[in-house]
């Protein structure tokens, strides 16, 4: 796993695998740079299989007066490597990335389709629990 840097080289691996798969990014690499470089809120890994990018995983970091905690934005896993655990070694990686970093979140949540049971079952192996109203979390005090 590699934290994007916000180079034109990453912009375009998460570009090609949001292409194969969900197809809603629309900006080019320059613009997806230059558009995540000012959001330190929010940061993508992107899982590497022999330096071919198989899949992108996005958190972004809530603090409010209440709580901090992180959110699974979106899991990405291009079609070639779908099947292989790649989404479930990437949740499994942002879940101890937020726990090294950022000790005092308190959980971590996910909105996840019902009908996306891979992203379902990535989840509840990595410890999420759904909440019954389609999203998941993850209690760090547990």
């Amino acid at each position: 796993m590699k934290k994007y840097d916000y180079s034109i080289e990453m912009s375009r691996d998460i570009i090609s695998i949001d292409t194969a798969t969900f197809h809603s990014i629309g900006l080019s690499s320059d613009e997806l740079s230059k558009r995540m470089s000012e959001n330190p809120s929010y940061e993508i890994f992107i899982k590497y299989i022999n330096d071919i990018p198989a899949g992108f995983i996005g958190i972004m970091k809530v603090s409010t007066p209440h709580y901090l905690a992180h959110w699974i934005d979106l899991i990405a896993v291009s079609p070639d490597y779908q099947g292989n655990g790649v989404a479930r070694d990437m949740a499994r990686y942002v879940k101890n990335y937020v726990r090294e970093n950022y000790p005092a979140s308190e959980f971590m949540s996910a909105l996840v389709r019902s009908s996306n049971t891979a992203s379902l079952r990535s989840l509840e192996s990595e410890g999420f629990k759904p909440d019954g109203k389609g999203s998941f979390e993850l209690l760090f005090s547990e």
